[in-house]
């Protein structure tokens, strides 16, 4: 580029410009001086750069609500499952949940609860249950003997129970622990129209595997044990008939109800009611007491 060397002072009073051309000793600070002098810069709008923002936020949570979902779905981590109810997440076999985008894990609390994020707010989410639900069948057959069968309780669907009288929560993916109560039969406490009412194993067994209990039978033990509410010791039968006399001779012979029971090959409240059936009515021990 040729640059003059005429100098006009009186019409270019401005040094480094004359007739719009550069002069040659012209310093650069100069030059950016008079550029930014006779091109001012648009004034700053900052309510157009704050709806910019969130113009461009919506744009991305569109684009991660819908098509990040299935694109991240195809990438995820041998072994990891999505999360139903938190697609942006994944879950695997040894409970470790991490975000699909980042891929960095979400811990839980000591309660062993995990806060994820959904639509821009975050839900608090047990691992087990997340788990539960990603892997049903997996999570089951971890557990599961050899030889042992498993169907869903009947009016408790959220709950299945085996051939071994064993008593699975699929919805938290763990076992229950039955207790015993005055009974003497094992029963868990299952939720039933608001309620908890205790439910005996046996009866849970026999209803998934036998069928509903025919009118007038009831779910007989075979060996007598209470305490053993496997399939294999269950069947429905007719209320044992004893002979009235033959309860009351060995109870006036003084034995307990339980040898009666025993003898006769019955259980103790049919010894019960065959002695009411007599006369004798219960003491304050348990122990029917004559009354002639």
């Amino acid at each position: 580029m040729v640059l003059s060397q005429q100098w006009k002072s009186d019409h270019h009073p401005s040094p480094g410009i004359a007739n719009g051309h550069l002069l040659r000793n012209t310093a650069i600070p100069s030059l950016l001086f008079s550029y930014c002098y006779t091109h001012p810069l648009p004034p700053f709008d900052i309510r157009r750069c704050i709806r910019l923002r969130d113009d461009n936020k919506l744009a991305g949570s569109a684009h991660s609500t819908e098509e990040r979902q299935s694109m991240n779905t195809n990438e995820l981590p041998h072994g990891y499952r999505p999360i139903a109810e938190a697609p942006l997440y994944a879950i695997n076999l040894s409970a470790i949940v991490i975000c699909i985008e980042t891929g960095l894990p979400a811990k839980p609390n000591v309660e062993g609860y995990v806060r994820l994020t959904v639509d821009g707010k975050q839900i608090r989410r047990s691992v087990n249950a997340i788990l539960a639900r990603a892997f049903p069948a997996e999570l089951l057959a971890a557990i599961t003997l050899p030889g042992e069968q498993w169907l869903t309780c009947p009016n408790f669907t959220d709950y299945k129970v085996s051939t071994l009288a064993r008593v699975w929560s699929a919805k938290k993916a763990i076992l229950l622990a039955p207790g015993t109560g005055t009974t003497g039969y094992p029963a868990v406490c299952l939720p039933l129209a608001g309620s908890f009412p205790s439910i005996p194993v046996h009866i849970l067994v026999a209803n998934a595997f036998l069928g509903p209990c025919p009118e007038g039978m009831h779910v007989k033990h075979i060996d007598r044990d209470r305490a053993n509410a496997a399939l294999s010791n269950l069947r429905h039968a007719f209320p044992p008939r004893i002979d009235p006399s033959a309860a009351v001779a060995l109870h006036l012979s003084g034995a307990s109800v339980r040898a009666t029971a025993q003898a006769l090959g019955c259980e103790k409240k049919a010894v019960y009611r065959a002695l009411r059936a007599k006369g004798f009515k219960s003491g304050a021990t348990g122990r029917p007491q004559g009354a002639a």
